[in-house]
């Protein structure tokens, strides 16, 4: 994964995005000299691994959905009926919890998604599965960032379907389920896609 491929290159550690702010403190902790870290550091929920000693590479548990194309490159997982197209809650997190910080992010939301749903359609039109997947990849970590879960996961799983048509390894019967996946689903994740928008529309209506 993008984890293993940074560690490789020598980076110290990996944070997947929309960055957590506990878990950034708590990585920068484990990975700051103690000479360039506060003495009473401010209080978190997120306790360093067990064992973890400065500038060595560990693991930071994110929320982001479990990656279903590892296993099979035609499969999509069932996201939760139950949850809200847009969690304000979650997206706010993502802010530090500073509605100042949110709108914005809300904004250029519904400000790109027109032209961005454009892009995606055209790729998918000329199945152009390359740049379907880096354009879903863009859509799924926005998504997230806003507190649209479902999108995001929905998203993350045509992304791998994408990824999965142009490797040379994956055999030619796990190609056509993937780009099965992406027929069967891409209706779908432009619906969701604009109901999300008019979701985020209707938050920064009723936000002073």
């Amino acid at each position: 994964g993008a984890r293993e491929q940074y560690i490789a290159s020598g980076f110290d550690d990996y944070l997947a995005k929309p960055i957590d702010p506990e878990a950034l403190g708590a990585l920068l902790r484990r990975t700051l000299p103690d000479q360039l870290q506060e003495t009473a550091a401010p209080s978190t929920n997120i306790e360093p691994m067990e064992g973890a000693k400065p500038m060595e590479a560990v693991a930071t548990p994110v929320p982001v959905p479990v990656n279903p194309m590892e296993e099979t490159p035609g499969e999509v997982s069932e996201a939760d009926a139950d949850a809200p197209l847009l969690d304000t809650a979650l997206g706010l997190s993502y802010a530090g919890d500073v509605m100042e910080l949110y709108q914005p992010m809300l904004q250029m939301f519904v400000g790109l998604q027109p032209e961005k749903a454009k892009h995606i359609a055209a790729a998918y039109d000329a199945a152009d599965w390359k740049t379907y997947a880096i354009d879903v990849h863009a859509l799924k970590s926005n998504a997230l960032s806003i507190g649209a879960r479902s999108l995001s996961e929905l998203a993350k799983n045509l992304e791998f379907a994408g990824k999965a048509i142009g490797k040379e390894e994956t055999t030619e019967e796990e190609k056509q389920a993937a780009e099965a996946t992406i027929r069967a689903h891409h209706a779908e994740l432009m619906d969701m896609y604009e109901a999300v928008a008019a979701e985020a529309r209707k938050v920064l209506t009723k936000t002073p």
